[in-house]
């Protein structure tokens, strides 16, 4: 600059030392930052994905999740670009879904399992850059890799990874999220149509035993009609034995017809709430000798019953 404008001389004089004091801290804050700084910067850069996350009862999508972490890894270390894979067990295949990498374009396939099981490294990207492979630990969902390429040789590769994992683990948490929120959505939709299902049935079960009750009652209306008939009929014909015969027909037929009633009450017992109460079974095996006893009177029986206790029922 003096020997430009030497009129100038004793103004830039000053100037000169200046100017290279600041190229000289340019130099080391661009080019070789100190640790504690470069730290912090990434510290920040951290807080801002972290507190970026997607708020709750928002939606979002697994190509939300993976462009953010893509996003964030380019920028969180001076990378030229990123992409993030997840595997599929029904293919066996490493497919990328977010791509900000000309090199792997979204949906390219590669059937390397190995590749998700490993931990992270630094591959050579060429003859002066560097690639960064970190995993992504999904528990519920699918497992994938993060892929970061950097222009340069990795400078700060401990720094790098331990930033990248931290966001990779956050990464599988929101995958994991996303992955639960479909299968209960499955589940839902599923519940919905069971449901619906359950409604046809139970209607068709209602039709089939108003059905079957009408159908049902309609002779036994005969039976006891004409017995009623029978036992009203003067004449010697029908001794005492005949009588009771008829008496009996006339029971059957009204514990038939409460036989049915009980039938359309239990069929509509599972919409209705269950009510409890002492049942003495004394009662109930008394009832039961009695039905034995009219349906085969000849056989001879020999009951041999202890006291019974009445019960919560």
């Amino acid at each position: 600059l003096t020997a430009m404008l030497p009129v100038s001389r004793a103004a830039t004089a000053a100037l000169i030392p200046l100017a290279a004091l600041g190229a000289a801290l340019n130099y080391y804050f661009a080019f070789a930052p100190p640790t504690w700084m470069r730290r912090l910067w990434q510290s920040s850069e951290l807080y801002g994905f972290l507190s970026d996350r997607p708020v709750a009862g928002v939606p979002s999508s697994r190509q939300d999740v993976l462009n953010r972490l893509c996003s964030f890894a380019v920028s969180a270390v001076g990378a030229t670009g990123g992409a993030a894979a997840l595997w599929d067990d029904g293919q066996q295949q490493l497919i990328v879904a977010v791509s900000r990498w000309g090199y792997l374009e979204p949906g390219w396939r590669s059937n390397r399992a190995t590749l998700v099981k490993q931990h992270e490294w630094v591959l050579p990207g060429g003859a002066a850059g560097s690639v960064y492979v970190v995993p992504i630990p999904c528990e519920v969902g699918p497992r994938g890799l993060l892929f970061v390429i950097l222009p340069k040789a990795a400078l700060f590769v401990s720094d790098d990874l331990a930033l990248l994992r931290a966001s990779c683990n956050e990464t599988a948490v929101q995958l994991d999220n996303v992955t639960m929120r479909e299968r209960q959505q499955t589940l839902i939709t599923e519940l919905g149509e069971r449901s619906d299902q359950l409604a046809a049935v139970n209607k068709e079960l209602e039709a089939f035993s108003y059905s079957v009750s009408h159908d049902l009652r309609a002779p036994l209306r005969h039976v006891n009609g004409f017995t009623e008939l029978l036992q009203k009929s003067p004449g010697p014909e029908f001794d005492e034995n005949r009588r009771r015969y008829l008496r009996l027909i006339s029971e059957s037929a009204m514990k038939m017809g409460e036989l049915i009633d009980s039938l359309l009450v239990f069929s509509r017992m599972g919409r209705a709430e269950m009510l409890h109460t002492r049942v003495d079974l004394n009662t109930v095996v008394r009832q039961a000798q009695r039905d034995v006893a009219e349906a085969d009177p000849a056989r001879s029986v020999n009951w041999m019953i202890n006291p019974l206790p009445t019960v919560q029922g």
